[in-house]
């Protein structure tokens, strides 16, 4: 998420503080810029959640605990019976999870629905068949928003599990006040973009292609560096939605601080283009460079690396500089985080200046690992969180560099 500008101060610490607490209740990456320290201490960056971070994690599905179904009984005393015969609501709800298991989300609806049908009394097949519905809504959001709000409704009256209802409600709430938002909302679309807004603000009626010629810019540069381009290979177009500040506040439950977000969807608030241009274009970098990392990493990218490549990216050439001068600057006096406390969100994290040392430190990382390393690499540990997870980077970083270890690296990075 993008600050509403890279050198205005926000609204106090306290408001930011409350405001970044919620994230994670409400699924969002959020990209902000830190309440100003004494007078002589630079500003703090731009910072960012990813998404995949702070979205409700899958729950993984459930076999009946009073007959297991991986395992067969017998009919007497030699012939083996499968669950499935002996039991069509539990073999239904086996097959139900593996084919969760496995993606199929389709597949497992229908299963679980099966076996909830049969026995509409088990909890466990009407939980597994809420968590497919959930899963496919997530899956369902790029493309279409309101079948996504609809299948996770529909998770949420089938499920019998209150703590999991209440993990999966604020994302349902967020969605419908995106909707509520964005109802009459006018779309245009590039080969990769469907961006829509208020089609009664003529500014931005008059210029939105514009916009999507440096989306589409942006889209074939970011393709170039990783060798991936999500829509071409299959993705829906990248959704984004420009807002007045109110509605994005209303739909997001950030505040004035807040400059752009992106949680499956790229989501702006812009008052005016003509006098937001240049925020505007560093915003959309930053969102569209979560986007591609997303994708490529499969959602697997440690904070440090999605953070600080999407810092990185969102300013070519002085601006860059500058804003690598200020990490310098955040960073000066303080030690290094273990690069093992930077994988994951930051979400729970309370200190606000050591938060802003965190980004300022992704941002350093990135920077040296392009300058000492080479900018391709960065891109290829992306990559490399796909098969890793959030330790992937650092595998691949030693494979390549045998004998010196990323964290040994870190300990280069120039402050």
């Amino acid at each position: 998420m993008s600050p509403r500008s890279p050198r205005q101060n926000p609204s106090p610490a306290a408001a930011v503080a409350g405001s970044f607490a919620g994230l994670a209740a409400l699924g969002l990456g959020a990209h902000w810029l830190l309440a100003a320290g004494p007078p002589t201490e630079p500003a703090a960056p731009p910072l960012a959640l990813a998404p995949e971070d702070e979205a409700p994690a899958a729950a993984a599905p459930a076999r009946r605990p009073t007959a297991p179904a991986t395992q067969a009984t017998h009919d007497g005393a030699t012939n083996p019976v499968s669950p499935a015969r002996e039991d069509p609501a539990l073999g239904w709800n086996e097959e139900g999870c593996q084919l969760l298991e496995a993606g199929d989300h389709e597949g497992a609806i229908a299963r679980f629905e099966a076996a909830t049908l049969l026995e509409p009394g088990v909890d466990v097949y009407a939980n597994n068949l809420a968590e497919a519905l959930f899963r496919r809504a997530k899956a369902r959001f790029e493309a279409d928003p309101s079948a996504a709000l609809e299948l996770l409704e529909r998770a949420l009256a089938t499920l019998r599990d209150d703590a999991r209802r209440r993990e999966l409600t604020p994302l349902r709430d967020r969605w419908r006040r995106a909707e509520d938002a964005e109802d009459g909302f006018w779309t245009t679309s590039s080969p990769y973009f469907a961006v829509s807004f208020d089609g009664s603000r003529r500014e931005l009626m008059n210029h939105v292609h514009e916009v999507i010629a440096d989306l589409d810019t942006f889209y074939a540069e970011f393709g170039e560096l990783f060798g991936q381009r999500p829509v071409d290979e299959g993705r829906a177009k990248i959704r984004v939605v420009f807002y007045h500040r109110a509605q994005f506040g209303a739909v997001t439950g950030l505040g004035d601080w807040a400059g752009g977000v992106f949680d499956g969807t790229i989501r702006v608030p812009v008052e005016s283009l003509s006098e937001e241009r240049e925020r505007l274009r560093a915003v959309l970098r930053h969102e569209l460079m979560h986007a591609f990392i997303h994708y490529v990493s499969g959602g697997q990218a440690p904070a440090w690396l999605n953070e600080g490549l999407a810092q990185w990216i969102e300013r070519p050439g002085e601006g860059r500089t500058l804003d690598v001068a200020l990490a310098r600057g955040r960073l000066r006096g303080h030690d290094l985080f273990p690069l093992a406390s930077l994988r994951g969100t930051l979400a729970a994290w309370e200190d606000q200046q050591a938060i802003g040392r965190a980004y300022a430190q992704a941002l350093l990382v990135i920077d040296h690992l392009a300058y000492s390393k080479g900018e391709r690499l960065v891109f290829e540990l992306v990559a490399a969180s796909k098969a890793g997870g959030v330790g992937g980077p650092e595998q691949h970083f030693l494979a390549r560099f045998p004998g010196f270890p990323l964290e040994e690296f870190v300990s280069t990075v120039p402050r």
